[in-house]
């Protein structure tokens, strides 16, 4: 499986912290490492050759400072900021002629994780069903209030 970093982001909804060059995921909010930072430590034991980073021109050059492991080649660049979904398309676009086959997850480098081992197993158990059934599947936690930003 592929995991793909999303770390694009225009640093508005956080304001006053976040920036336009320093959006939420580059911020240290939890420890004393950036939640882009936490978010490349959870997956430690996954090969580098494995994961992609999905940013925007604007944070190419501070995101590749901090995750100096990951390969040049597997950084993509948004070609405009269009938010979430369209970034998602394209990455996937982009990786499928690479392996039409491998699964991909999606990672917002933006979210606190806390159950770690928990959250990379259900990730193990829906690459399986994923490679079984051929179908998207989408993890994610129950919702306590609606949220028009959060799509629910």
């Amino acid at each position: 499986m592929k995991i793909v970093i999303l770390a694009g982001g225009v640093g508005t909804r956080f304001w006053p912290m976040g920036r336009t060059t320093r959006p939420k995921q580059l911020c240290k909010l939890l420890s004393d490492k950036t939640m882009l930072e936490e978010t490349r430590q959870r997956f430690q034991n996954y090969p580098p050759e494995k994961i992609y980073v999905s940013t925007t021109q604007v944070l190419e050059k501070s995101i590749r400072e901090l995750l100096t492991d990951i390969p040049a080649e597997n950084f993509i660049i948004e070609p405009a900021c269009r938010d979430t979904a369209p970034a998602m398309g394209y990455v996937a676009t982009y990786l499928n002629q690479q392996d039409p086959d491998e699964p991909i997850a999606f990672i917002p480098s933006d979210h606190k994780i806390g159950q770690v081992n928990k959250f990379l197993n259900s990730l193990k158990e829906a690459e399986k069903v994923i490679l079984k059934t051929g179908k998207l599947l989408d993890i994610s936690v129950r919702p306590f209030s609606p949220s028009t930003t959060l799509g629910y």
